[in-house]
């Protein structure tokens, strides 16, 4: 007699084999215990993301602003020199 041919539910997917690749724990989670991913997930991905923008927009401010500060010390060194030169000079 042939080997009985497997039933449709005991197939695995190719996306589930994907799934199990990237995050075993995860595939176990959901496909062995059944845990489902909620809506407050959701919700705290989308926190997570807004996080993570947040603080590459202050990234990219700081970047843009960060020649201030070295530029006011050394414009105010200069200026200070000026002054103690004159200050001789005109002495």
């Amino acid at each position: 007699m042939p080997p009985s041919r497997p039933e449709f539910d005991d197939w695995i997917s190719a996306s589930s084999v994907g799934d199990h690749v990237f995050c075993a724990r995860s595939f176990w989670l959901r496909e062995v215990q059944g845990h489902r991913v909620g809506t407050d997930t959701d919700a705290r991905r989308q926190r997570g993301t807004d996080a993570h923008a947040t603080q590459e927009r202050q990234r990219r401010v700081l970047i843009r602003t960060e020649w201030v500060g070295p530029t006011l010390i050394g414009g105010g060194a200069l200026f200070l020199a000026a002054l103690i030169l004159f200050s001789f000079l005109g002495s």
